[in-house]
């Protein structure tokens, strides 16, 4: 199972940080670290997890 800090180095590496140590940046790869989760969690079928996360944001 891979972590966060996994996660992020992927997006990271292949660019989709498009604005670097700028707070537009982070927020950005934030909503990404968001949406990755959302999109593991309803993969393995956790779908209550889904809606309290999405419900959270």
């Amino acid at each position: 199972m891979r972590d966060v800090y996994d996660v992020a180095k992927y997006f990271i590496k292949n660019d989709a940080d498009s604005f670097p140590n700028t707070y537009e940046g982070n927020m950005k790869l934030q909503s990404l670290l968001v949406f990755a989760n959302i999109i593991n969690v309803a993969k393995n079928g956790h779908v209550q997890n889904v809606i309290q996360i999405i419900t959270e944001m």
